[in-house]
């Protein structure tokens, strides 16, 4: 078993405390009725066992394994970072419905969830990717309002200033995961040759966060005080710590939020959701890191120039794709991506126990490599370019493909293989699995 599988039962992600502490609300209603249909969250945690309801719809939401037989249509939530380590709801009903709920990065479940063989057991997904069929990809951007707040705006004349007379580097650098898929603590160490970086957290530590504050830690994190440090830099290194269409975090939409010109790579297709064309650093649009680092310096040195990355403050949003998102996302009446998910499923569910009931054939949907297939990770070369094999981690990506072979054996057979008789299953089979699919 993986370090990060293995450490999963003792530690947790925020998001995925998140999803706990949700999931826990509104335990107080757990009346059952066998009209009310089932959704079972399959991989989470805690006693949960609630009525909720979505418009004309009531659905009940359970953990509890124990009623799986309960009714001849079931609908289940599997989260995806822990796919295949505890079971399956087997054997799979005809009117069962699988579910995939997955917000976080390829990093975290190993790519297993981007190969074809795991990706199209699911009939319905929910991931950032747009193309899901119940799709968050500005999951961490709480308000877009909150792209042309000024509250936390710090003036450039006075970053100059910080810059000169505290101190200051030009960029400020926070993340705390130092090897990551998406190589940027190698970017980080080039880019530090060319430009001065004031690095907080424990990847080529440089600096100490004030002994005030509580920085360091998650809740410091999502502080006003934290937005407001952070605003006194003109950059941010804003670098996902994986490579996927519209992986987008809270590393993108803190210094936007802030009023500080963000340094970003991750999501190939970032800029769809950027508040206007001239309001962050894209690395990609650049020939290599000398570039990017000549540019950053001008900007630092000619605040006029700089600005004009912050006019989306005064003007307001001019990206209409993502006001449309937003637009989307308020219709959801307020409801977060958890609840969607189930209310999703909930009105799948009903029509296809209506469609049963009437003796319909019901419409079979199935996920698809687009709803979250993520790209195999590469390397930056000399120039800053991500274009470099990763050979080292090769066994990784092998062990993917396998584990999804391996799964896929147990589910065509409805075996409710362990996570065990899974990892036996793909150490089996041949060496001769091909890596996992590069085309988005």
């Amino acid at each position: 078993m993986s370090s990060v599988m293995r450490t999963r039962g003792l530690f947790m992600s925020w998001r995925q405390l998140r999803l706990i502490v949700f999931m826990i609300i509104g335990l107080g209603s757990s009346a059952h009725k066998d009209e009310n249909p089932i959704i079972m969250w399959w991989d989470s945690m805690g006693n949960i066992d609630r009525l909720t309801s979505c418009g004309k719809y009531t659905c009940q939401i359970t953990v509890n394994r124990a009623r799986m037989t309960e009714q001849s249509h079931m609908a289940y939530i599997f989260d995806g970072t822990s796919f295949g380590e505890t079971g399956f709801p087997f054997p799979r009903q005809r009117g069962d419905i699988w579910g995939l709920f997955m917000n976080e990065s390829p990093k975290n479940n190993e790519w297993l969830i981007s190969q074809d063989e795991v990706i199209y057991l699911f009939n319905y997904t929910s991931t950032f990717r747009r193309e899901s069929h119940c799709p968050f990809p500005t999951q961490w951007l709480s308000d877009i309002n909150s792209l042309t707040d000024v509250t936390y705006l710090v003036r450039t004349s006075e970053k100059t200033r910080l810059r000169k007379e505290e101190g200051l580097a030009p960029i400020i650098y926070v993340h705390s995961d130092c090897v990551t898929p998406s190589d940027r603590r190698a970017y980080l160490q080039m880019l530090q040759k060319y430009v001065q970086v004031d690095s907080y957290g424990p990847c080529d530590h440089n600096k100490d966060f004030p002994n005030s504050t509580n920085f360091g830690t998650m809740a410091g994190m999502l502080s006003p005080e934290f937005h407001r440090f952070v605003a006194q830099y003109k950059f941010a290194f804003a670098f996902e710590n994986a490579v996927c269409p519209d992986y987008i975090t809270e590393k993108l939409w803190r210094p936007l939020v802030a009023g500080t010109v963000p340094i970003v790579f991750g999501s190939p297709t970032v800029k769809d959701f950027l508040p206007a064309e001239k309001s962050a650093i894209v690395i990609t649009d650049f020939d290599n890191i000398e570039d990017v680092a000549r540019h950053i310096n001008y900007l630092d040195q000619h605040d006029d120039e700089y600005e004009k990355y912050l006019q989306y403050k005064k003007t307001g949003i001019q990206n209409e794709y993502l006001i449309e998102v937003e637009r989307k996302k308020a219709l959801s009446d307020g409801i977060d991506i958890f609840r969607k998910f189930e209310c999703f499923l909930c009105r799948k569910l009903h029509d296809a126990i209506r469609n049963h009931n009437a003796d319909e054939d019901a419409t079979v949907s199935q996920g698809e490599r687009t709803h979250y297939g993520c790209p195999t990770p590469l390397m930056f070369n000399a120039d800053g370019q991500y274009v470099v094999p990763r050979n080292s981690r090769d066994n990784v990506y092998k062990k993917a493909r396998h584990r999804s072979k391996a799964i896929k054996h147990f589910h065509d057979r409805n075996i409710n293989a362990t996570f065990d008789d899974i990892e036996n299953y793909a150490k089996m089979l041949p060496r001769t699995c091909h890596h996992v699919h590069d085309e988005l």
